[in-house]
């Protein structure tokens, strides 16, 4: 996000969309003040509300009283006509609250209205779309998912076992909704995201396991388990029958379903994200001996 100062003095209705080489001014009885405007990484679309500062000396001499400059924002013009057609700013034309820039972008038509009702100008400025918007969600909320943190039965530090189920789950901590947000000049989208699945690759070779998660973990003090849980997968092989001769290259996954919501009322279902943990399976055989009572 970038930050940029602008000083205030009188300006009619620009022919362009804002650019941030090109400040946004703008006047208060003869008083000018300085105050910033937070626009996105390319400098093209406006973040938050512009507010007035210090007060200085007018422009144009007058009686050197200093006042003080009172706190305007940007508002969409509608807020000032209470339609959304056409509005009439200061230079007494008539514009449409939006219009198409000839590279095909839309800009919005916003008025500054500073805290006694007053209109001190115009301004057009660059709108965002949803598609931009929203992948900018979905980039915040990919950076706050968390990478499983496997808990597995056996415990994979002392190894599994040949044809004994191996239960994996994730912590019940970790089974939450996790959302991201990113907003623009007169639009927001939230993105969230949904767990939904466990994916245990075993590394042997064969096909995933996909589970509910988060999956059930062993309780040693409790009663034996009639049946393995979904969440679970038997090896049939020693890792020393792995290629590297000593682990199966193994996952764990969390899959995400993902749904996003604009302030503008649209909203849709996005491909899922999926987070993963790799594995070092490390699968041990034990022989049992059979003894003859005789």
């Amino acid at each position: 996000m970038t930050t940029v100062l602008a000083s205030f003095a009188l300006v009619a209705l620009s022919a362009g969309p804002a650019r941030a080489d090109r400040p946004i001014t703008f006047f208060n009885g003869g008083v000018a003040g300085e105050g910033e405007a937070r626009t996105d990484q390319d400098r093209q679309q406006l973040l938050a509300s512009v507010s007035a500062g210090n007060a200085g000396p007018s422009p144009a001499g007058g009686d050197g009283v200093v006042e003080p400059v009172p706190s305007c924002v940007w508002q969409p013009s509608t807020a000032v006509t209470g339609t959304i057609g056409q509005v009439v700013p200061e230079n007494g034309q008539v514009h449409e609250a939006d219009r198409v820039e000839p590279d095909g972008s839309t800009s919005r038509l916003y008025a500054r209205i500073c805290e006694d009702g007053t209109v001190t100008s115009w301004q057009w400025f660059a709108l965002a779309d949803v598609p931009s918007v929203r992948a900018s969600a979905v980039d915040d909320v990919r950076r706050r998912l968390p990478l499983p943190e496997p808990v597995l039965s056996p415990d994979l530090a002392r190894g599994l076992v040949v044809n004994v189920a191996t239960w994996f789950a994730a912590p019940a901590g970790q089974w939450t909704a996790v959302t991201g947000s990113a907003e623009a000049l007169g639009l927001s989208v939230t993105v969230t995201a949904t767990p939904v699945e466990l994916v245990f690759d075993p590394g042997d070779g064969a096909a995933p396991v996909t589970c509910a998660g988060p999956g059930p973990t062993f309780d040693a003090s409790g009663p034996a388990p009639t049946a393995a849980p979904d969440c679970s997968y038997v090896y049939r092989d020693a890792s020393s029958a792995a290629p590297n001769g000593r682990f199966w290259p193994a996952s764990l996954s969390i899959r995400w379903s993902v749904t996003w919501a604009a302030s503008d009322g649209q909203e849709g279902v996005l491909e899922p994200l999926i987070t993963t943990t790799p594995l070092e399976a490390v699968v041990r055989e034990y022989q049992a001996l059979e003894r003859n009572g005789s």
